[in-house]
């Protein structure tokens, strides 16, 4: 941890990260003292040890009771900043990041400029971040590193919030300089990685996945990483030969299976596409098997308790699987691949357009076909109905 980190008053710092590799850091001085106080039982706490109490109810996860041991501390002494600070990252661990905001603002109006200070600022960022702003998120990592430029976790929030911003260049900058502090830091070798990765440069991407992969041969994910890039600069054979590696190190993900589907395509190995999409499609939380007529089993769930990203993932398998089947010839298996992406997005304008071609010149369904392609013109993509309808199939 960076010097700063060793200076704080049980701080806790929470890391949003985009890679594999997750998890919160739990940071601050006295820390090894806290699983003892946390299980202090006493009856009468000073606001010093309810703040440690609280604390360690905080590592554990547990943060209804440390909101509340805060809280009792801050009663106790309203000006001991350290809980104000403990507390919102309890909120914002409750997901409540309104209030996690409030209280990081009323740290900061206390105590502007101490390692307390570049706390509450990193937290407030978290939590901004959280609530869709942005920019207020990086101005506040900002701040945090102008008390300390080499303060760890504000480097990675902000490298995190600059790559899920698509600012991969600034990403890669911040991962650098992590980089230097810990030449192995596994975190910071791909988050540079997938930086340079993101914005095109595969060279200087494929250089750290490599690098990382020496150091941590067993990590799938790495090579799970490294065979996009790969496959991106179109390389399909070093990406496949990636892909499998990382299955047999056990990554059984979705979207490792998607990806080796997208590779085994562009190779022109279509039934192995197939096959890998199909996994990516089963191990997608919002997949349902087909159910027989009559048969509404209890407990499915449906397109609303899933979040965006499942959702997004499923319909691209669904489309690159429709797209392998129809290279195939399996024209009716492509459709109701084409449907399930409908089903799911009912205006993508690509699914109508490649359903509406299946229909109209391979299954000779001209009225079903005729009306996906306007139906996709009215989406802005009229390029294949004009065609139709020059060749007097639509009217």
């Amino acid at each position: 941890m960076s010097f700063i980190n060793k200076r704080y008053l049980l701080i806790i710092i929470i890391i949003i990260l985009t890679f594999p590799f997750t998890f919160p850091v739990f940071t601050g001085a006295a820390v090894a003292a806290v699983g003892e106080v946390a299980a202090t039982e006493a009856l009468d706490l000073s606001e010093v040890a309810l703040n440690k109490r609280g604390y360690g109810y905080l590592s554990k996860g547990e943060f209804g009771k440390a909101i509340a041991d805060f809280t009792e501390a801050l009663k106790l002494n309203r000006g001991l900043n350290a809980a104000r600070v403990n507390r919102g990252y309890a909120y914002y661990g409750a997901g409540d990041y309104k209030k996690a905001v409030r209280d990081f603002s009323k740290a900061l109006k206390l105590d502007p400029e101490s390692a307390e200070a570049a706390s509450a600022l990193n937290g407030r960022a978290l939590a901004y971040f959280k609530l869709d702003k942005g920019s207020k998120a990086v101005v506040d990592l900002d701040n945090a590193l102008g008390i300390d430029p080499w303060f760890e976790d504000a480097l990675y929030n902000r490298a995190s919030v600059y790559y899920k911003s698509a600012k991969f260049t600034q990403a890669a900058g911040d991962y650098s300089k992590l980089i230097q502090m810990k030449p192995t830091d596994i975190l910071a070798l791909m988050g540079r990685a997938n930086s340079n990765r993101e914005s095109g440069d595969y060279n200087r991407a494929l250089t750290d996945y490599t690098r990382a992969i020496n150091l941590y041969p067993e990590k799938a994910e790495v090579f799970h990483d490294r065979g996009i890039a790969f496959h991106r600069k179109g390389l399909f054979d070093r990406a496949l030969s990636d892909y499998k590696r990382a299955l047999e190190l056990g990554l059984k993900s979705a979207a490792l299976y998607y990806d080796l589907g997208l590779t085994l395509y562009k190779g022109g190995d279509l039934r192995g596409a197939v096959s890998a999409l199909t996994r990516a499609i089963k191990l997608n939380p919002l997949y349902q098997p087909p159910q027989e007529p009559g048969d509404n089993k209890a407990g499915a769930r449906g397109p609303d308790e899933v979040n965006k990203g499942e959702r997004a993932a499923l319909k691209s398998a669904y489309f690159q699987r429709g797209v392998a089947l129809k290279g195939a010839r399996i024209f009716n298996g492509a459709v109701k691949d084409f449907t399930k992406v409908i089903e799911l997005e009912p205006k993508d304008a690509e699914a109508l357009n490649n359903r509406g071609y299946l229909y109209l010149v391979e299954l000779d369904q001209n009225e079903k076909g005729c009306a996906d392609l306007s139906a996709a013109c009215s989406l802005g993509e009229c390029a294949n109905f004009n065609i139709a309808k020059e060749n007097g199939m639509c009217e």
